[in-house]
Formats: C-alpha cells, structure tokens, sequence
C-alpha cells in the first residue's frame, strides 16, 4: 500500500520532539488501513522555532517517496521553543536533565496535539471541492483522529466518554479491525442489553464471535451493510448461506411447525 503518512522533525534536541513524534506512526497508519479510500497520503513536519525567529523551517522530501493516490498533503506542524520550556539550551550544547527532558516531552505532545488537529481540519475542508468523497468521511475520520490522539497522550479527553465511531449520520457502529469487538464501537442498544465481557470476547470459541462462523458471519453482514446500506437486510441470510455452499430454507412462522418437524423433512 502507498504510504499513507510520512513524518520529519525538525525541531531542537532539547523539545524532545525528534522523540515522541514517532508515537504517531501506528495510530496513523492504523487510520490509512481503516479508511483505505482516503484520496491522498499525509506529510508531516514538526517543527519549533523561538518566537523571535517567526519563520518556518522548509523541508524537503525524498522524491521516491510515493504516496496514496500519488498525491501528498503537506502539512507543517508548528510550536514555539518557550512554550515547550522556559529553557532554550543554546544550540542544544547542553543536553537537558532526564526530568526537564521528559516535562517537555509532555509539553510537546499536547502542544503538537491540538495544533496537528487544528491544521488537519483547516486543510481537509479546503480540498471538498477537489475530493467529493473526502466530505463523506471527514466528520469521522476527525473523530478517529481526535481518539488515536487521546490514546498516545497527544489530546486531552476521556476516551470512554468520545462519541462512538459512526460511518454516517444513519448510526451504523463498525469495529476497529485492529482492537475488534468493543463496547465502544457497538451499538448503545446490543451494549444495554448484552453486559456481560463474554460477549466481546473474540477468544473464547464459545462466545457469539469469538469462532469463525460467528465471527465471519459478523464480518460478512458488516460489509453487506457498508455496502448496500439497511435496504438488503433482508435478502442478507440467504445470501450469505448460499455463498458457504449450503441450502436456505426460507423462515417459517407457522407455530405448528417445529424445528424437529422441519429437520425430519431435511436431510
């Protein structure tokens, strides 16, 4: 797959931005998995710059570099060296205490937090035009964002309160395919009624979707639906029945006809 983000820094060593802006990588490659008709691939430079300066740095990238679409957007990422520590380090000839080095660590992700997604949301909007489809997937794809963020310590939040991950406004939950089954990215109505870790339990082969018919089955109609919408539900059974090579017997809703009768004319 064309890469989906490439990352630089170009920040002083005392920031400790050249560190944690590798903590990005996964989460936004998991988001490149996820949302694989995205028209283009993500370039990212941090950079920091004492206020005095008050220029971007300009940065170059590899021309074999390939990305999504053949299509980059670039993005420039930028903070101020005070605002990270009260300390500047004069070209960096000093190395910082591993206390004050970890502090701006942390200052570095909250700060490069928010301005990523403030920047992400000012250049998405402006390519609508160009790319009809991004329009769809934006409202989403922010959240996504915003939730992988949260996750590494780049955003303040409580992940468990974040709205769900919904595909449109029609309330259509779907699972990360890389941390499966969850509360979170289920339907509020299966969560009221279904409490129990048995049932996002996706190890135990007793559980609805922790073995393979259950769970291929789950996987099938999740597609049906990101497909065709809710208008197919219906035909979905005997689709997916016939596509494993068995017979579909259509419902029947007679009360007088038992499952053993109903067996007992099968082979």
């Amino acid at each position: 797959m064309a890469n989906f983000i490439s990352y630089t820094s170009r920040a002083p060593q005392f920031t400790g931005i050249s560190e944690v802006s590798r903590e990005i990588e996964r989460s936004f490659w998991r988001l490149g998995e996820k949302y694989l008709e995205f028209p283009f691939g993500l370039s990212i430079c941090f950079d920091c710059y004492p206020k005095e300066t008050g220029e971007i740095s300009k940065f170059k990238i590899k021309p074999d570099d390939f990305y999504r679409g053949n299509i980059r957007l670039m993005l420039n990422v930028v903070i101020y060296c005070e605002d990270v520590s009260s300390e500047t380090y004069i070209q960096d000839l000093r190395e910082p205490d591993s206390v004050k080095f970890e502090a701006n660590k942390a200052n570095s992700r909250k700060l490069l937090g928010n301005e990523l997604v403030k920047l992400l949301q000012e250049v998405l909007l402006k390519q609508f035009k160009k790319y009809p489809e991004l329009q769809r997937m934006y409202p989403n794809f922010i959240l996504d964002v915003k939730h992988s963020l949260m996750e590494i310590g780049w955003l303040e939040g409580d992940i468990q309160k974040q709205k769900p991950d919904l595909i449109d406004d029609n309330n259509y939950y779907y699972d990360d395919d890389f941390d499966g089954i969850s509360r979170e990215t289920s339907h509020p109505n299966f969560v009221n009624y279904f409490h129990e870790d048995f049932y996002y339990d996706e190890m135990n082969e007793e559980s609805p979707f922790g073995n393979d018919v259950g769970h291929d089955a789950l996987r099938a109609l999740e597609q049906n639906i990101k497909q065709y919408g809710i208008n197919n539900i219906e035909s979905f059974p005997k689709q997916l029945m016939e596509s494993w090579g068995y017979e579909y017997t259509e419902p029947l809703f007679e009360k007088q006809i038992s499952f053993i009768d109903l067996e007992k004319d099968m082979e």
